[in-house]
């Protein structure tokens, strides 16, 4: 526990050393990265569930797209028609569990659309997260004079859709499992919410 004292305490006095709108910038570019990656997370597991199979290609390139392109073109056409994927299979599973008698492949078949459609709902909420993080960079580097990270963020941290940003990332085990962000952003964060 002293030992990670130390630590905490080496890294805000390192932080001094670097304005505190160019650690915001850092911050909210770490974060914006994360959630893209999160939602290719989510897309990698629907594919291995075989939920969603990308095959062939729409698009003639000279050069042939890498993995990472094509997951993000298969992104974006899934955030163009979210809603209506969303609702489809939403009902699919509500009229699979209205019949009398269910067999197993029926409820399998309830289960993964139900399933699905979380999924998308992940995928839109990390596209979403990874937009407003991109915006908030502009703002954060107007604010040169600002002494303090969390100063910085609870001043940008002017829309709801940001709070919900700043709390999402607060509380995610993610985050934290993964060792996304250091102890220091991650109370530069909680610092800005409370």
């Amino acid at each position: 526990m002293f030992l990670f004292g130390i630590m905490l305490i080496s890294l805000e006095l390192f932080m001094n050393d670097i304005p505190a709108w160019m650690f915001c910038t850092e911050l909210l570019n770490k974060i914006k990265v994360e959630m893209v990656n999160e939602a290719l997370d989510v897309l990698d597991a629907e594919i291995e569930r075989k939920s969603i199979s990308i095959s062939g290609s729409t698009i003639e390139l000279p050069d042939k797209p890498n993995e990472t392109e094509t997951k993000l073109f298969v992104i974006g056409k899934i955030l163009e028609n979210a809603d209506d994927m969303q609702e489809r299979y939403m009902r699919q599973a509500r009229e699979i569990r209205l019949k009398d008698q269910l067999d197993s492949n029926q409820i399998i078949a309830a289960e993964r659309a139900e399933h699905f459609a979380l999924s998308i709902e992940m995928i839109k909420e990390r596209m979403k997260f990874s937009r407003i993080a991109e915006q908030w960079i502009n703002d954060v580097s107007m604010h040169v004079e600002e002494k303090t990270p969390n100063a910085i963020l609870k001043a940008t941290a002017n829309s709801k859709e940001r709070i919900d940003l700043l709390h999402f990332i607060s509380e995610s085990s993610i985050i934290r499992d993964e060792d996304v962000l250091t102890e220091v952003e991650i109370k530069a964060i909680t610092d800005a919410i409370n």
